[in-house]
């Protein structure tokens, strides 16, 4: 019973919101994330498919926050001894700061800190004592830049380059396109 009733709450909330929710943007996105090490003065990089979801405030014509799940990617490797799998995420904040350059047309600058996790799991052939799944995360800053195009008062479409400070060697830069819905 108690999982109904959450459930009739959440839904009684998502119907109550267009009417109370000025400001309120929910939007989506896809694109690639690229993952370069330097290792050695050598740039290995891999390319991964990205997407994420998110609910946004804007405060005025110039300034929006907003809060997002980015899923960043799964990498597979394998050779004849082991076999690895690692899945990479974020929970990220911005702040966004928009310029319109026409009625329909946005450019804007994006700074932000997101909880970066990498977590993956080794399979190595006849030693099952270490085949654990691992779990590494941190906060870390990042910046992007993109523009958008209003295709009327309510929905508008976006392309926009994000790139995360380094982690554990790492660099990770996104490009991606997607839609924002707004209440």
């Amino acid at each position: 019973m108690r999982f109904m009733k959450k459930h009739f709450l959440l839904l009684g909330l998502l119907v109550a919101l267009p009417a109370s929710a000025e400001g309120i943007y929910v939007f989506g996105d896809g694109g690639q994330s690229t993952f370069s090490v330097d290792f050695f003065d050598v740039v290995l990089s891999k390319t991964e498919t990205t997407y994420g979801i998110g609910i946004g405030y804007e405060v005025n014509q110039t300034f929006s926050f907003e809060l997002a799940y980015r899923d960043l990617g799964a990498s597979d490797s394998a050779d004849m001894y082991e076999k690895s799998k690692v899945e990479k995420s974020a929970v990220q904040a911005s702040l966004l700061a928009n310029y319109a350059v026409s009625p329909v047309v946005e450019v804007f600058g994006r700074l932000g800190v997101a909880n970066l996790k990498s977590e993956g799991i080794s399979d190595i052939r006849d030693y099952s004592e270490n085949n654990t799944p691992t779990s590494l995360s941190n906060t870390k800053a990042f910046y992007g830049a993109g523009a958008s195009y209003a295709a009327n008062e309510k929905l508008s479409f976006r392309g926009e380059y994000n790139r995360y400070s380094e982690w554990e060697g790492v660099t990770v830069s996104i490009l991606t396109i997607g839609a924002v819905y707004k209440f």
